[in-house]
């Protein structure tokens, strides 16, 4: 049986690249209070619709998405990694919302070391204009 310990330090022995996609895969699995896992608290977050600056408005603009849209997936296509700490990740991302279900594809941009300092992700923001939560 493992202890606690063991798994705390298997989890942070994970490359961060790997552990982001299986945060934000589903957010049924999303733990918005344990961010700190991930993010640098002066950590900065840039989208099409939305700017972050540490790690407090990270989790205020993450908390209004999951009111926003309830439940959602996302699957991660393809990575690139520059091997100086940059990471880029293809995704699509499923939600269910009020006028059926939606289907965004988006990149992101990660500047990181064993937590992020940088999350720049880019896609066309106009397909979310007007959904709501729905089933999924």
């Amino acid at each position: 049986m493992k202890h606690w310990t063991n798994i705390r330090a298997s989890v942070s022995d994970t490359p961060l690249p790997q552990r982001f996609k299986r945060w934000f895969s589903d957010s049924q699995q999303l733990s918005i209070h344990r961010l700190n896992e991930l993010y640098y608290p002066d950590a900065r977050q840039q989208g099409p619709d939305r700017c972050a600056r540490g790690l407090s408005q990270i989790e205020e603009q993450l908390e209004a998405r999951l009111h926003q849209w309830g439940h959602y997936r996302t699957v991660f296509l393809d990575q690139s990694s520059s091997g100086s700490g940059v990471t880029y990740l293809k995704w699509d991302l499923h939600l269910s919302t009020h006028k059926g279900p939606l289907t965004l594809r988006g990149v992101t941009q990660l500047h990181h070391d064993d937590r992020i300092l940088y999350q720049e992700d880019f896609y066309d923001p106009r397909p979310l204009e007007g959904h709501r939560r729905g089933r999924l």
